[in-house]
């Protein structure tokens, strides 16, 4: 049996590492891109199905608000769960990702 797969999205290489390890340890498969310019073609270009998204907020190029917003836009990925991460402390920006990663827009 295939073991389930989360998929990471985190331009830091020590952030995405820890993940990862964590990850695996308790047995998930991990793919780790470190922006949404590598996940979109990867995702378009193989059938990966994802039991959840980890993204990091704070990303060059697009941003983790952006990532997500094109997720839910994209059928196969519409009602996958998506987990924000943020090194923001600003009791709005939790609240903004809370509501982005539930949002299908």
């Amino acid at each position: 049996m295939a073991k389930p797969k989360i998929i990471i999205v985190e331009d830091d290489a020590v952030i995405a590492e820890l993940i990862q390890y964590n990850l695996q340890t308790e047995n998930y498969d991990t793919l780790v891109f470190d922006s949404g310019q590598e996940l979109f073609p990867a995702l378009e270009a193989q059938k990966i199905e994802p039991l959840l998204f980890i993204l990091d907020i704070m990303l060059p190029g697009m941003d983790g608000f952006a990532i997500c917003t094109r997720l839910r836009n994209m059928p196969a990925y519409a009602e996958t769960p998506i987990l924000m991460l943020t090194a923001r402390s600003a009791e709005q920006d939790k609240v903004r990702a809370s509501i982005w990663a539930r949002m299908i827009i």
